[in-house]
């Protein structure tokens, strides 16, 4: 077992506060100012976004047509699911 560099022991822990506590604030935040469906299902924009980085931006990958109609589909069922829950917090709030 080698004892990682001051370098490498900074960036994993950059990268532990970005990617764990400063996502989990957004969420918790997505979460205060929609609901927890809409919040919890926008995660899944993470799959779609990823296609579209790797194949458009970064160039490093090539997909067959699936990726991108499942990316689409994703994209459709997010949503799908923030309209039906505006749409009954409408309801309730006409109520």
């Amino acid at each position: 077992f080698e004892v990682p560099s001051w370098k490498a022991l900074s960036m994993m822990t950059t990268n532990a506060v970005i990617g764990t506590s400063l996502s989990d604030y957004l969420w918790a935040t997505g979460v205060l100012l929609t609901s927890p469906l809409v919040a919890t299902v926008s995660l899944n924009l993470t799959i779609p976004v990823s296609f579209i980085t790797d194949a458009v931006v970064l160039h490093q990958h090539a997909f067959s047509w699936t990726a991108p109609v499942g990316a689409l589909a994703v994209f459709v069922g997010v949503l799908a699911s923030a309209a039906a829950e505006a749409k009954s917090f409408q309801d309730i709030s006409n109520s």
